[in-house]
């Protein structure tokens, strides 16, 4: 499997408008979701962009400000994160729910504890989705939540982009909870934006690594290879020297 083409990030996307219980554009609160159709566009990949088609994409908007999507940056981003999904997990940041309905599904997931502040976004959710026993939303601030065991840790607040906040907010979770496994959106692509002197670390998680190096083959196999996009040079480097690697 390939997820870094766009087929793949198509049909993933008509998946999960076929899950919700509307794909009409709709407001609730202070949110609205715009199902977008995009032809022959420069679209967002994981680790790449292209220029191609997306059809019924869903957009979350608070005001004129985009929070998220579901899109071939979103589908990629994600694949590995759900693959590696197990045992009691922990979810921080709910948005239109596409990790959550990605692992529901999963043998080897058997509980999602998922923390959202904003309680629009929970509404929307529910909205949207029946309600399932393996998955429980916790309103408030993931930060102030009391402490619990997860097998697999799951940070999702960080707007597809890197900064030393996740290593700050690595610390704090880690602190506040027993957790196994502890990953964040864009995990891969930030080893594999490293150079090469610090991508050899043996200090860099196992869990980590073995993404990337995943990720990484996947990418080299598909059409993209030559797109690569990774993040800054210098944010890579300021978090890479935050966890102290």
């Amino acid at each position: 499997m390939i997820p870094f083409k766009q087929s793949y990030y198509q049909n993933k996307i008509d998946e999960f408008r076929k899950k919700c219980s509307s794909d009409r554009d709709f407001t609730l609160g202070g949110l609205k979701i715009i199902w977008e159709l995009r032809i022959d566009k420069r679209l967002p990949g994981y680790m790449h962009a292209y220029k191609g088609d997306m059809f019924y994409s869903p957009h979350l908007y608070r005001g004129d400000q985009l929070v998220m999507a579901v899109d071939g940056e979103e589908v990629g981003g994600i694949y590995e994160i759900v693959k590696k999904a197990h045992g009691k997990v922990g979810i921080v940041g709910l948005g239109l729910g596409y990790s959550v309905q990605e692992m529901i599904n999963k043998e080897s997931v058997t509980e999602i504890v998922v923390y959202e502040i904003d309680k629009d976004v929970i509404k929307l959710y529910n909205k949207n989705f029946e309600n399932n026993d393996k998955v429980k939303i916790i309103e408030g601030d993931a930060f102030e939540a009391e402490g619990e065991n997860f097998d697999y840790f799951f940070v999702d607040i960080y707007n597809r982009k890197i900064s030393k906040k996740i290593e700050e907010d690595f610390k704090l979770f880690k602190d506040k909870h027993d957790i196994k496994d502890y990953v964040f959106f864009g995990v891969e692509k930030f080893i594999l934006s490293l150079f090469p002197s610090k991508y050899e670390s043996e200090n860099i998680p196992k869990l980590w690594k073995n993404m990337a190096v995943v990720s990484g083959e996947r990418f080299g196999a598909s059409k993209y290879v030559e797109n690569f996009a990774g993040y800054s040079a210098k944010k890579t480097n300021e978090l890479f020297d935050a966890f102290g690697f």
